[in-house]
């Protein structure tokens, strides 16, 4: 489903955040940040579910079990007691826990580079830098996961913080380049721990506005389309924008949608510059 900012409720979806407030019942309070049940965040998963509040409702049960599972409420707690205030969560990367995998993979991890145009934040990936195969061969594949759970809870309490001072609802305008990709950057292994990196995102309902793929080759995108794609929750698909190598082009550069700085920043990293 195409993401939808709005700047209020409609009366439909306001029915419909009420219907999944009767249906959660009772959500344990966060200690720091924003309610899992705040408003903001309630309309993220009515729009999420198409206004289906008891398909909202059974997804919103199976998220906290897996915050109890994971103790995603701890990762929050930890990322917030880093701060140099405690009024915001420091980014996942900075946390000591992860050292060992920054040194390995840390070009290739989410960058944030700017925003869109629609006032989304944008961020990037270099997929050539995504070392799995060394973060396999190092036996950490259980501590990629955190912190791709670490990364997605940071981006939950910021989407919420910035969709406040925004007035509206905001998501992330995700970057990818693979035109550097090699073709056996990701084995076997990679391919299988892919779908237990990914397996958390469908928690966080709509903070993907837009996933932009840039710099592929006819070989590569048949590569995404046989190893990544097909772990990725259906609505997440219907928000892929696939790019050719070509990313100069006024059409290609229009249909980026990024703020000038934020484009330029994209374009120096990428190596367009």
């Amino acid at each position: 489903m195409v993401f939808v900012s709005g700047e209020t409720p409609t009366e439909a979806e306001a029915t419909a955040i009420e219907k999944l407030r009767e249906l959660i019942g009772v959500v344990p309070p966060a200690k720091v940040g924003p309610a899992l049940d705040a408003p903001a965040s309630l309309l993220r998963w009515v729009r999420g579910y198409q206004l289906d509040a008891k398909e909202a409702a059974k997804a919103f049960a199976q998220m906290l079990a897996y915050r109890a599972e994971n103790s995603i409420d701890a990762a929050r707690e930890e990322m917030f007691a880093a701060s140099d205030d405690g009024a915001s969560p420091v980014w996942p990367a900075d946390l000591p826990r992860f050292k060992k995998l920054v040194e390995i993979t840390g070009d290739g991890l989410m960058r944030r580079i700017g925003h869109a145009a629609s006032g989304n934040p944008a961020t990037l990936v270099l997929l050539h830098e995504y070392q799995l195969k060394q973060v396999i061969k190092a036996g950490l594949v259980a501590l990629i996961i955190q912190l791709q759970q670490y990364q997605d809870e940071w981006w939950s309490v910021e989407l919420f913080e910035q969709s406040i001072a925004a007035g509206y609802l905001l998501a992330r305008d995700d970057i990818v380049h693979a035109g550097d990709l090699g073709l056996f950057h990701f084995d076997i292994a990679c391919a299988r721990a892919f779908p237990q990196v990914l397996a958390g995102s469908k928690h966080y309902p709509e903070v993907s506005a837009r996933i932009i793929s840039v710099g592929n080759g006819k070989a590569l995108i048949a590569m995404y389309n046989a190893v990544i794609r097909p772990f990725m929750p259906a609505h997440t698909k219907e928000k892929i924008h696939v790019f050719g190598k070509d990313l100069n082009t006024s059409a290609n550069v229009a249909s980026l949608a990024l703020e000038p700085a934020t484009l330029r920043t994209l374009l120096e990293q990428i190596g367009y510059a």
